[in-house]
């Protein structure tokens, strides 16, 4: 899970914070820094981050900061990320980058988990998409396309209807949250 609040040692590189707590060790038992080098920038370049495995945390962008925190999670080989409000510390202009990551990790194979307040960017990302308020879920849905825009609208304003008629259940009329589910397509859900 990659936190809202970024959470690195600023003393540390990049590197050495990806790899913190499974470091590759030697037939001795040492930390093999160049292998973990190595395995980190296998891993950058494999995803198309814009990262030095070599730079001091304390001088790195909040955006390049929360890249380690998702390379954290791919140099242990998850398969699902969960990012809670991850567009929070970011500036306007580094969301779509952020967005365009993202979406190249979906279509490697990971599930995304978006959860966020912010209804423009779950709309913009998510396959799937749930509400939630007070613990209570509506059914998940496939967010609608720009034509049918009411229909998320009302999510905001408190109550909402289901885009095929169905009605939600009592305890989740109500929504204020939002949590996007960005999805591998074979995935079940909210069909």
């Amino acid at each position: 899970m990659v936190h809202q609040e970024i959470v690195l040692v600023n003393e540390y590189t990049v590197w050495e914070n990806i790899v913190l707590g499974a470091e590759p060790v030697d037939w001795l038992g040492r930390i093999d820094r160049k292998r973990a080098r190595q395995q980190v920038q296998a891993i950058i370049d494999r995803f198309h981050f814009a990262l030095d495995p070599g730079a001091q945390v304390a001088e790195i962008s909040v955006a390049a900061r929360q890249k380690v925190e998702i390379l954290k999670l791919l140099y242990r080989n998850v398969s699902v990320l969960i990012l809670d409000e991850p567009t929070a510390v970011l500036t306007p202009q580094e969301i779509p980058q952020l967005f365009a990551e993202l979406r190249e990790l979906r279509a490697e194979g990971h599930m995304i988990i978006f959860i966020s307040h912010r209804l423009e960017e779950v709309l913009a990302l998510s396959d799937r998409v749930t509400v939630l308020r007070k613990g209570a879920s509506s059914p998940p849905c496939r967010p609608p396309g720009r034509r049918a825009a009411r229909w998320p609208s009302s999510w905001s304003v408190g109550r909402f209807s289901s885009p095929r008629g169905v009605r939600p259940s009592r305890r989740a009329r109500w929504s204020s949250r939002l949590t996007g589910c960005a999805m591998r397509t074979a995935a079940a859900g909210c069909d």
